[in-house]
């Protein structure tokens, strides 16, 4: 998948069609003018093992929380970072395999957050990225957030069905679609099924904690469906540079 999406990258852009099939990888990489499209039936699913995955000093703007706080390891399944027209489309699934980190050994579920060895990050991230769309997809299971735009501008979100688990398990901050310091941001005709908050608009901190103080703006969430979790539509959790013009 990584190969394919540097050479179409390299080559001035296009698709890079996922087709029917079960996709077992760690972290891929998106790059500039790429569309990544899963057919019906194609399913980009998280590697088990944590060392698939990117490490937190990938790049700067990164973090991790290992054996504190979240828990996390700064691993993302997917990332754009400093990309420009990219986007993740099609009716596929990307699944972030989250029975591997929230059950232990015996196949029981942790207890508490706090018991947890380590998990992935924020299972899609977008960050200092401008013109994104995703669309149509599945995105299942994140074993953390599901879908995070940190300082991004001209985002699409349409017609996606995001869900994390609350069955016989909590996913622990399983957040559905995140926005942080980010200006116009569109989302539309989705389904937020999360084990935390389902939608958060807010503006928060760097990775070195520093207060960022760019605000999200531009933002109309339409026609979606939002269940369960701590909170449906939640605006303001975490506040540098504030929240303005919001629908």
């Amino acid at each position: 998948i990584q190969s394919a999406i540097d050479r179409v990258s390299s080559s001035g852009g296009g698709t890079v069609l996922v087709p029917s099939g079960v996709y077992l990888t760690g972290s891929i990489w998106l790059k500039d003018n790429v569309n990544l499209h899963l057919k019906e039936g194609a399913v980009i699913k998280g590697s088990p093992d944590i060392d698939d995955y990117c490490a937190a000093d990938c790049c700067p703007q990164n973090e991790a929380e290992i054996g504190w706080g979240d828990y996390m390891s700064g691993g993302h399944l997917i990332l754009g970072v400093e990309v420009c027209n990219v986007s993740i489309t099609g009716q596929g699934r990307i699944d972030g395999n989250s029975d591997a980190f929230m059950l232990d050994k015996n196949g029981k579920p942790w207890s508490e957050k706090s018991k947890i060895p380590v998990r992935p990050s924020q299972m899609i991230w977008f960050v200092d990225s401008k013109d994104i769309k995703v669309s149509d997809v599945e995105i299942a299971d994140a074993p953390y957030w599901s879908l995070f735009f940190l300082n991004c501008e001209n985002v699409s979100v349409e017609g996606c069905y995001v869900h994390t688990i609350r069955k016989e398990y909590h996913t622990f901050n399983g957040d559905g679609i995140d926005i942080e310091s980010c200006k116009n941001v569109v989302m539309t005709n989705s389904w937020i099924d999360a084990g935390d908050d389902a939608i958060c608009i807010k503006s928060g901190k760097d990775a070195d904690g520093r207060k960022r103080g760019i605000p999200s703006e531009n933002v109309i969430v339409k026609d979606c469906i939002c269940y369960h979790g701590h909170g449906g539509f939640v605006v303001g959790s975490e506040m540098s540079g504030g929240v303005k013009n919001v629908y």
